[in-house]
């Protein structure tokens, strides 16, 4: 028996296409090798065969080693050390912190690490307060191995940051990039000497601006990052894309310690405005109000009827305050200051801060239907203000719940990680 098949004519046409394409293909290989070519190297480099005429791959736009190679060399490993007595068990420094051998340190000497950045080709230099705190002695260390001796010009508390001079010659800085023009996605380096091991780059993008109420600092508009910011990183810089710096690291959220991919840091205008100041001043000087409030939302716009769409709502008055002595009252919502539009207590924190005290200040306000403008002289912030007036213009907020030894930076440089906190790392 004997079996016929049908083949349809299309499809005779496509056999005859593709027998006719290997054709070509195979001549086209047979002409390269004859040639002398690697074929291999010709299809991998897009030399016409599989590849369209023209395209390359550029593998430096996938790297940012350029970057790293001019912001490196001014970063520094930060050294704060102790003379004490040889300790018991149970008053050794925590199992987190950070503890690194100075080269000169003496046998019951105890020394803290952490990062800095050189600023200023004279020597100015950032880091974080908690990195330094209770230091006898403080020691930087360069990249290349450069031991630096460094005064401590003075510290802010409500940043967090410490300033600090090496007298050393010839000294990087780093180039200043403009942290107001980040936008989430960026892409960000941390650069410091995590853990002591060395001088280490992690990289990552911005997850957010203008992160604040979170109770790491007194004054708050951080730069959230995924970048890995571990022990031995805090005071260290976070560069852009182009080796400049755009903050210093300073804190991370963490239920183990370590990185988990929420860190913040601190501006690098803030930073600068802090370390220009100390340099000059030997101190910072920020105006205070005594008033606590909250950013205005559509939210509470509609639940109070209220006439503005931005500013900040006062939810409280300190007694014999500046912002008492003016009249201003709870429930009045400032919109302006001195002529600067209000969109939030950032905002106002900013501009009180910045005015210093003795400082006359005009003040646009609605209260109730009536707009009013006042004027109103700042003072010194207190010493020792409440924890309602901790910002310069105590700004109402939920401090987290963390326990003592975390929620301060003592002497001990210990580092404060809990479950769900915030930690301010090293």
């Amino acid at each position: 028996m004997r079996y016929s098949v049908n083949i349809p004519t299309s499809m005779l046409f496509s056999f005859a296409a593709g027998a006719f394409a290997m054709g070509i293909l195979f001549l086209s290989i047979g002409w390269l090798v004859s040639n002398g070519t690697d074929w291999r190297n010709a299809v991998s480099q897009g030399n016409g065969v599989g590849e369209e005429s023209g395209t390359s791959i550029d593998d430096s736009a996938c790297s940012y080693a350029d970057a790293v190679r001019r912001a490196a060399p001014a970063v520094v490993s930060v050294y704060g050390s102790r003379a004490t007595a040889r300790q018991s068990d149970s008053t050794r420094p925590h199992p987190s912190t950070t503890w690194a051998p100075m080269p000169d340190q003496g046998k019951h000497g105890q020394t803290s690490l952490g990062s800095g950045v050189l600023v200023s080709d004279s020597g100015l230099l950032l880091t974080n307060r908690h990195v330094i705190a209770g230091a006898d002695r403080i020691d930087a260390e360069l990249s290349d191995g450069r031991l630096l001796r460094v005064e401590l010009l003075g510290v802010d508390v409500e940043t967090d940051l410490a300033v600090l001079r090496a007298a050393d010659p010839d000294l990087p800085a780093i180039a200043i990039g403009n942290p107001e023009a980040l936008q989430v996605g960026d892409v960000v380096m941390a650069i410091g000497n995590p853990f002591g091991i060395g001088q280490t780059v992690s990289m990552g993008i911005v997850s957010a601006t203008g992160r604040g109420d979170l109770g790491i600092t007194g004054i708050e508009h951080f730069i959230q990052t995924d970048a890995a910011i571990n022990p031995g990183n805090s005071g260290g810089p976070l560069i852009d894309a182009h080796g400049r710096l755009i903050g210093i690291n300073t804190a991370i959220l963490s239920e183990s310690g370590l990185s988990e991919g929420i860190g913040f840091a601190i501006p690098a205008s803030i930073a600068l405005r802090v370390a220009r100041e100390i340099e000059a001043k030997g101190k910072i000087e920020r105006g205070w109000l005594g008033i606590a409030g909250r950013d205005l939302t559509p939210r509470l716009v509609d639940r109070y009827g209220l006439r503005a769409s931005h500013g900040v709502l006062i939810t409280s008055v300190s007694e014999h305050s500046p912002a008492a002595s003016a009249g201003l009252r709870a429930g009045d919502v400032l919109t302006s200051i001195s002529g600067r539009v209000l969109h939030g207590t950032h905002d106002l924190r900013e501009a009180i801060g910045r005015a210093g005290p003795a400082a006359q200040i005009q003040l646009q306000i609605w209260r109730g239907s009536e707009q009013r403008s006042t004027s109103v002289t700042t003072a010194a912030r207190p010493a020792n203000s409440s924890p309602l007036t901790t910002d310069p213009t105590g700004s109402s907020r939920q401090t987290r719940n963390v326990p003592s030894n975390c929620s301060k930076v003592d002497g001990r440089n210990e580092s404060c990680w809990v479950r769900g906190r915030l930690d301010a790392n090293r």
